[in-house]
């Protein structure tokens, strides 16, 4: 059910000294848990461009293009707007440009907002799939959200309940190529760790608690030892006290002992799954938990412990953070890109909390904003709903990433410019993605022609068939020559 209205603008968004106004021309109410404010959907958006006076105007083919960008951004899923501050709505109510999506419109948010859930992306916060990734030089990492779980709208009594997610703190890179996750590159971290935790602290996060999901797989694992050393050099040049521990599962028929002269005092919890072992020294190979008075990380392999044991794996980490520290802490939930791990790590949060909110509600949730991310939807939707995968989930999820395969590749580039564009970035993709895509989808075209008047006009079966197998080669070739020259391209020419 939509509601006429006048069209209400709510982004505006500046690029090269030339204004453009975005407008939600229409829209739909968005059930919440705020009672003394309405939240909306734009269903429709008008992008307009106002003219500079004494300043030379973008090309014409370069505001055609920004405006199309802009209205492809507004219009996703997962766009809100108010008409009040719905900064307001989060238990972070400064006026730091940092929390707020839009510098254009403070009453604009782009994450979730279902019932008593609130997400939202921060606008130095870009989600980066390809080339520079993680941490920028100002430690802002890439696709992070804050998430807010509301009891109810008054903050005097009921603090909400908040965590983060979003990628690793540490700088690294990957240039597209045939593969869906090409091998990264660890760029130089020059304490960008120590910078992050820095802006963590002035969003006065208490406790914060990095839950690390990669896998002990080689290139993730190499990113996992960057975090962790990232980690152990902030403790030591605050010089906190810290202890490590190994995770591994327990067998059925073990007797837990957590209690081997730790300084942290564990209880014993029923049915737990996982054993901690003290150590002095990381081990990088398997999971690990280091600990200290005002933060903690725990790495632990996703696949082979929460994927196949399911959320009781899970739980257990959560009770023993809630022993550690009595009163309270935040968690910060990562993966590689945030996104499919991440939400049924989070899920399983939110389940433990006893959130008042359905699974079916918070996977799509999931699914928005990896499409704000990534173009498809997030993987491992059976295992978020079930606690198992099953055979239906595993085949939706090779759907997904043949669709992720063709589409990072080939179509993300103007969701990227958008973030550029609110971010008030002057380097756009365009005319680089555009015509990257065009010169791949022409020689697909002639060779295609090619390949049926070939046909038409062979005599016998063995020259067709010679035909369609060369055509095909080449359209192969052609494919791998421009996935790999297009991302070299766009990593020489710095638009990433």
């Amino acid at each position: 059910m939509t509601e006429s209205f006048k069209s209400e603008c709510i982004a505006t968004i500046s690029h090269l000294n030339t204004v453009f106004s975005v407008y939600a021309t229409d829209k739909k109410p968005v059930p919440t848990a705020f009672s003394h404010f309405k939240v909306y959907e734009p269903l429709e958006i008008l992008v307009e461009q106002h003219k500079s006076q004494n300043q030379k105007n973008l090309s014409k083919n370069t505001a055609k293009y920004v405006k199309k960008v802009l209205k492809q951004h507004f219009k996703q899923a997962g766009v809100y707007f108010s008409d009040s501050p719905l900064i307001a709505s989060s238990d972070f109510k400064n006026d730091d440009k940092m929390m707020l999506w839009s510098s254009g419109n403070r009453y604009c948010v782009l994450g979730f907002i279902s019932g008593n859930i609130f997400e939202r992306r921060t606008p130095g916060y870009q989600g980066k799939r390809f080339f520079n990734r993680g941490c920028d030089d100002d430690a802002r990492a890439g696709n992070q959200l804050l998430v807010q779980y509301v009891e109810n709208d008054d903050y005097t009594s009921n603090k909400p309940i908040t965590c983060v997610r979003g990628q690793m703190p540490i700088k690294f890179q990957q240039i597209p190529n045939m593969k869906v996750k090409p091998k990264p590159t660890i760029l130089e971290n020059n304490h960008v760790f120590s910078k992050y935790m820095t802006k963590m602290t002035q969003l006065k996060l208490q406790n914060l608690v990095f839950f690390n999901l990669v896998d002990n797989k080689p290139w993730e694992s190499f990113l996992a030892k960057n975090f962790q050393d990232g980690v152990i050099e902030y403790l030591d040049q605050k010089q906190e006290e810290y202890e490590m521990y190994e995770i591994s599962k327990l067998e059925n028929d073990q007797v837990l002992d957590l209690n081997e002269q730790p300084s942290f005092k564990f209880s014993q919890l029923e049915c737990r799954k996982l054993k901690f072992t003290k150590i002095s020294k990381p081990n990088y190979k398997i999971g690990i938990l280091i600990i200290s008075k005002n933060m903690s990380y725990v790495h632990l392999d996703y696949h082979k412990t929460i994927s196949k044991g399911g959320k009781e794996y899970a739980n257990d980490l959560f009770k023993v953070f809630e022993q550690i520290y009595k009163e309270g802490y935040t968690p910060r939930i990562n993966c590689v890109d945030s996104l499919d791990r991440t939400n049924c790590f989070l899920l399983y949060y939110y389940q433990y909390r006893n959130f008042n909110q359905s699974n079916d509600a918070i996977i799509y949730g999931g699914n928005v904003i990896s499409n704000q991310y990534a173009s498809s939807n997030a993987m491992k939707q059976d295992l978020a709903r079930f606690g198992t995968r099953t055979n239906a989930g595993k085949m939706q999820d090779l759907a997904i990433w043949f669709r992720r395969a063709i589409f990072n590749n080939l179509i993300d580039g103007k969701q990227q410019d958008a973030y550029r564009l609110i971010q008030q970035e002057t380097r756009l993709t365009i005319p680089n993605q555009f015509n990257y895509l065009v010169v791949f989808l022409s020689l697909l075209v002639i060779l295609i022609a090619a390949l049926i008047s070939i046909i038409l006009k062979a005599e016998n079966n063995v020259t067709k068939i010679v035909s369609i197998v060369f055509c095909c080669l080449v359209c192969l070739a052609a494919q791998i020559g421009t996935i790999l020259g297009g991302g070299k391209k766009f990593a020489e020419l710095g638009k990433f």
